[in-house]
């Protein structure tokens, strides 16, 4: 790997993180009356395309950039923020993994759901270590609201996949040139 792909790998992950993280504070929507603090927000899709476009390793570092600016510029815990690098880590990294070789949309819907399926099963060891940590809620009280996490994350997962794979063929044509 040459130092001008690293830097141009490195920008492309500022730039495309810097971006989720805009699109993360403009679109945070709750979809859960029941849960209001779950809220479905957009800026997965940009890591996704990243993560197929260029590299999964790349989305990963976007992800941290996101998350950081997240800390300094709208006061975001490091709880939330370990938990978000975490989840959206592995959905990122699996659904990008499973792409390798080309987007077809059986090869998208098994990516998609393959890595909710990993999202998801993480999300209960996360959230039981999180919400105890920052708040103190015994376990009980995490599996209580598994019926809107587990779903939550479903929901934002395919949302999110579904705007990759509506904008990965124009995306797809720009990085080929």
């Amino acid at each position: 790997m040459t130092s001008s792909f690293r830097t141009k790998h490195i920008a492309y992950a500022a730039i495309v993180g810097a971006m989720s993280f805009v699109i993360m504070r403009l679109t945070q929507i709750p979809i859960f009356a029941a849960a209001p603090y779950l809220k479905l927000e957009l800026s997965e899709a940009p890591l996704l395309l990243l993560a197929v476009l260029v590299s999964p390793m790349t989305g990963l570092i976007a992800l941290l950039v996101k998350d950081v600016l997240g800390i300094f510029f709208s006061g975001y815990n490091v709880f939330g923020v370990s938990a978000d690098i975490i989840m959206t880590g592995i959905f990122v990294f699996v659904f990008a993994r499973l792409l390798r070789g080309g987007v077809t949309l059986p090869k998208a819907l098994i990516a998609t759901g393959i890595a909710s399926l990993a999202r998801m099963l993480l999300s209960i060891p996360v959230n039981l270590l999180v919400l105890w940590l920052e708040f103190g809620t015994p376990a009980a009280g995490v599996f209580a609201m598994m019926p809107y996490i587990l779903p939550f994350n479903l929901i934002k997962c395919c949302v999110n996949a579904l705007i990759f794979y509506l904008l990965y063929p124009r995306l797809n044509k720009l990085m080929v040139r």
